[in-house]
């Protein structure tokens, strides 16, 4: 193991460690520097934002990971995004006498990433783009993590609980949609 961790901080490549059998504990950077029994991870967060270094001892390693498709998003991120959120501005004037309505407007005509929540019960939203609202039924393009269109739906008005729009998350997928990612598959 110790010849290819020396080769992965050769190339500055990105990699997730895993520490544990737990896969949803894992460490992503690049190893910046290292002994015989440590490296110094210089670790990314999920939206591709260098956060600082992590000491992790050789020994602990379980499993490391190359060229994911999370890997690589975190990475396109890191290049590209830059950590660029911002505040989204949408009018405050109600034109339609429903704040829903004018939200369901504003993000369509802007293209907006949104997070639509079909019930205060479950966590599961739509997250995605609104192609179309007509009489009392609003399409959206539904869009995966990676900002690539999955399917339409179409929704009534009256089953929307709650439209979430500008957070973190969103702006990433935003980004990415935006920016024409793709995973090349090799």
């Amino acid at each position: 193991m110790l010849h290819k961790l020396i080769e992965y901080m050769e190339k500055k490549k990105l990699i997730s460690i895993y520490k544990n059998d737990n896969l949803q504990d894992f460490s992503l950077g690049v190893i910046d520097t290292m002994d015989s029994n440590f490296i110094r991870l210089r670790t990314l967060s999920n939206d591709g934002i260098y956060l600082g270094y992590e000491i992790i001892k050789i020994d602990s390693i379980s499993r490391i990971d190359e060229d994911s498709d999370y890997d690589k998003k975190v990475y396109f991120l890191s290049q590209n995004f830059k950590g660029k959120y911002s505040e989204i501005k949408l009018n405050s004037n109600n034109k339609k006498d429903s704040v829903l309505f004018d939200i369901i407007e504003t993000v369509k005509i802007n293209k907006i990433v949104v997070s639509i929540g079909l019930s205060k019960d479950t966590e599961i939203d739509i997250i995605g783009i609104i192609d179309n609202i007509l009489n009392d039924i609003v399409t959206i393009i539904a869009l995966d993590d990676n900002g690539k269109e999955i399917e339409k739906c179409s929704i009534h008005i009256d089953n929307i609980f709650h439209i979430n729009c500008g957070d973190k998350k969103l702006q990433i997928i935003q980004f990415l949609k935006e920016n024409n990612f793709t995973l090349n598959k090799n």
